[in-house]
């Protein structure tokens, strides 16, 4: 009876979930965070694309095309395009509830306020992963293109689609710090201003420090650190502060927001 009482409980909590994160994407669906999922990686393909297409001559030699193309996209959207991205991804699934009152009646609802939160981060999370897949896809996607229009692009026939994927994964789970505080700052302040500010700052910084020395602690460099650096001293280190210590951030802004009465 207590087991199946536990089952019981456990699907009430899943439904909950599901439906807390369905209410979310609605709410997306009125602004542009959804169709930036397709939008973002689309348009660091394409500058790629174009860019390889002046090439006119090829390389003379050697080259895994899959492996540099996905390596150039994964780098220009590690340093650049993802910071900026998740800034405005994730203000946009916080803004709603700033600009409407929206805040007193979510916690008006019969539904703990950390459950609230956490829906928050997990979609914010889930939309950055849906575009690292999509910019997997439009790869994918842009050699072929290259392949049949431009004579010395020799994309193999067999795409290495394990690759690939592992070093998405390692960019998506080496962003958590930086998508964490992106969280933080948008559950804190209310103006949109702050949130994007807080990003465009962190990538411009980046972009300035690329070769900073402890670079591998600042979030906004260690997707990329993560990405490029496998040899280095710092690698491990890298992956677990962007990782583990993104997994921090997110515990410590939800416990943050569910002892807050009102945000700013």
């Amino acid at each position: 009876f207590l087991l199946a009482l536990l089952f019981y409980k456990k699907g009430l909590i899943m439904k909950l979930w599901l439906a807390l994160i369905r209410a979310e994407l609605l709410k997306l669906k009125r602004t542009l965070a959804l169709a930036m999922i397709f939008v973002a990686p689309t348009v660091v393909v394409a500058l790629q694309v174009a860019l390889l297409f002046n090439n006119k001559e090829g390389w003379g030699f050697d080259v895994d095309m899959w492996k540099y193309f996905y390596n150039s996209l994964t780098s220009l959207w590690a340093i650049f395009m993802l910071p900026l991205f998740s800034a405005l991804v994730v203000a946009l699934v916080y803004h709603y509830e700033h600009a409407n009152n929206g805040w007193l009646k979510l916690f008006a609802l019969p539904v703990p306020k950390s459950m609230i939160i956490a829906t928050k981060q997990i979609v914010s999370t889930g939309i950055v992963l849906a575009s690292m897949l999509v910019l997997l896809l439009a790869t994918i996607a842009g050699g072929f293109v290259l392949k049949v229009l431009h004579p010395n692009m020799n994309f193999p026939t067999e795409i290495p689609i394990l690759t690939l994927l592992a070093r998405s994964g390692l960019v998506f789970i080496s962003a958590f710090a930086l998508i964490a505080i992106q969280n933080w700052v948008s559950m804190r302040w209310s103006t949109l201003a702050v949130s994007l500010g807080v990003g465009i700052a962190g990538t411009f910084v980046a972009l300035f420090a690329a070769g900073w020395k402890y670079g591998h602690f600042y979030p906004w460099l260690i997707p990329i650190r993560v990405l490029n650096g496998q040899e280095q001293d710092w690698y491990t280190m890298a992956l677990l502060v962007g990782s583990v210590g993104g997994l921090v951030l997110f515990i410590a802004g939800l416990l943050d927001a569910t002892r807050r009465e009102r945000f700013n």
